[in-house]
């Protein structure tokens, strides 16, 4: 999911504090995992995942190679080849650097955080997948505060959100609409909900400045 802040400044106005609260479709995302060949594969290496077991050799599904790349490109094309029981509900790529595969699941939801598992003893390693989750709907804040006097005299700005968020991106603007490049520390706290930048960078937010916050809850 992804929200740009230019997409809520055209509604914002010359004021202190402008929001924009609303809601917004989260379409979820689905799990993934990576096998990374550190080495030539095992003869006989068995990576499962999701309980699908994938066997090395040339009575299973995918051999080995002669070294960690080759093995990477032949265990991928064996899981996008594999049509036991129906086609598996997760695909694989080898990564950029050609000696890992990346396994993504074919569907939104915690269903795709599969556990894969190997039996090498080093040449293969593995994670589980993960990152899979469902669509929700999701409160999205669009706030705009100008940094006062005071907020520096205190050292910190403090941006109310109208409930508690879970992620957040901040930018702050001189008085001419140019981005700084604030080394200040922003943190979600909440009662009240709310950001609250820390003057504790090498730069920080001034009096004039404007603070532009999107949160997601």
């Amino acid at each position: 999911m992804s929200f740009k802040l230019k997409d809520y400044l055209p509604i914002f106005k010359n004021e202190r504090v402008d929001v924009l609260s609303s809601v917004a479709f989260d379409p979820g995302a689905q799990g993934v995992g990576v096998i990374d060949f550190n080495a030539q594969g095992e003869a006989g290496a068995i990576v499962t995942i999701g309980g699908v077991a994938y066997l090395e050799g040339a009575t299973g599904q995918w051999l080995r190679g002669a070294n960690a790349g080759a093995g990477a490109v032949n265990l991928a094309a064996a899981i996008n080849a594999d049509v036991r029981a129906g086609s598996p509900p997760f695909a694989a790529v080898v990564s950029a650097g050609g000696h890992s595969v990346i396994v993504t699941a074919e569907r939104v939801g915690t269903g795709g955080n599969l556990v894969i598992t190997t039996t090498s003893a080093g040449a293969i390693t593995v994670e589980n997948m993960h990152g899979g989750r469902a669509p929700v709907a999701r409160r999205v804040a669009a706030i705009r505060q100008t940094v006062t006097a005071q907020d520096a005299l205190a050292a910190e700005v403090n941006i109310p959100l109208p409930f508690a968020p879970t992620s957040f991106s901040v930018q702050v603007l001189d008085a001419n609409g140019v981005v700084r490049a604030i080394t200040s520390r922003a943190t979600i706290q909440t009662a009240p909900n709310r950001i609250r930048i820390v003057n504790d960078g090498a730069t920080n937010p001034a009096a004039t400045n404007v603070a532009s916050v999107v949160a997601i809850g």
